[in-house]
């Protein structure tokens, strides 16, 4: 079981399209500033040695705040920070230059995007406007990162925390706050399609789409439940399980087996569960990690491989 090890608490992971390298996410978690950094590690051949260091393989950029979730847009690895701002960087030719020592040029640039943290970013490459970030400030914006332009979407009235495109659609997408409602939207539209109160116990900190039920929403609580809501039934949850201890950060659906998603959680450790006709049922419970574990990303060349990031400034890379 790969572990590399890094300098910073580790917010978030994800492996590139082709599965050829990982981006890192990292936040110093002290003083004013959560200063931050970004890595692009390149995938050795043959894999991560059992124990390494992050510096083996990475090019970095440092950045002004912590950072808080990453996607990417194409070849360019965007990073949600802690001052509200977007980070672009084209990692993949930061890599190229350096790798041919060639005179290394700035491939990043800044979006001041919102007046508070931004709490969650999504993309969807079929989308005109194909970023979406969300904020504490309670607005989730959309952009054209060609045109520098943006369209926002206002109607929760406390911090948001995750949006989501629908990956079957690239016109709708999905919000929830912790004014305890879940938003879904129509892109052409600047106020919401439908509000569905939470009967969660506590906030909703993650959500993703079913990838089989394109109605169907799966929801990571405070309280440690996985759950399943149906936003054409929205006066109920479908189904909910206690996966975790600690409240649920992050969860990813295996781009191998659409039934198959991973779950991380800061009771310090990740799991793997099945949802099939809008029933969960648990499977791998992934340990190794000393604090709350709050990046994760599938493998897309390897079925059986998930990496997971997490506060005690390591990433390991498992079997599952």
């Amino acid at each position: 079981m790969p572990s590399i090890r890094f300098f910073k608490s580790v917010d978030d992971i994800k492996f590139d399209n082709a599965g050829s390298a990982i981006a890192v996410a990292e936040s110093s978690l002290n003083g004013n500033l959560w200063n931050g950094r970004l890595l692009y590690l390149t995938v050795p051949e043959g894999g991560f040695s059992e124990s390494c260091d992050c510096r083996d393989f990475a090019v970095t950029l440092d950045t002004y705040s912590g950072n808080t979730e990453l996607a990417w847009l194409g070849q360019t690895l965007v990073s949600g920070t802690d001052d509200g701002s977007l980070v672009l960087w084209d990692a993949a030719a930061t890599a190229a230059a350096s790798d041919s020592d060639a005179h290394a040029q700035d491939t990043s640039s800044t979006i001041d995007a919102h007046d508070d943290l931004v709490s969650s970013i999504s993309t969807h490459k079929d989308a005109l406007d194909g970023l979406l970030s969300a904020s504490w400030d309670g607005q989730v914006k959309a952009w054209n990162v060609d045109r520098e332009s943006s369209r926002t979407f206002a109607g929760h009235t406390k911090p948001i925390n995750a949006v989501r495109f629908n990956p079957k659609d690239s016109t709708q997408f999905a919000s929830v706050a912790q004014d305890r409602t879940l938003k879904v939207w129509d892109m052409r539209q600047t106020s919401a399609q439908q509000t569905i109160r939470s009967a969660t116990v506590g906030h909703v900190f993650t959500i993703e789409w079913s990838a089989t039920h394109p109605s169907q929403l799966i929801m990571g609580g405070e309280d440690g439940h996985v759950s399943v809501v149906d936003i054409k039934k929205p006066t109920a949850i479908v189904t909910s399980l206690a996966v975790h201890t600690g409240p649920v950060r992050r969860m990813a659906f295996s781009p191998h087996d659409v039934t198959t998603l991973a779950v991380t959680s800061d009771d310090c450790t990740a799991s793997v569960v099945s949802i099939k006709d809008a029933q969960i049922s648990t499977g791998t419970r992934l340990l190794g990690h000393s604090d709350f574990v709050r990046g994760v990303s599938w493998d897309p060349r390897q079925a059986d491989v998930l990496a997971t990031g997490s506060w005690d400034q390591s990433v390991i890379i498992s079997k599952v």
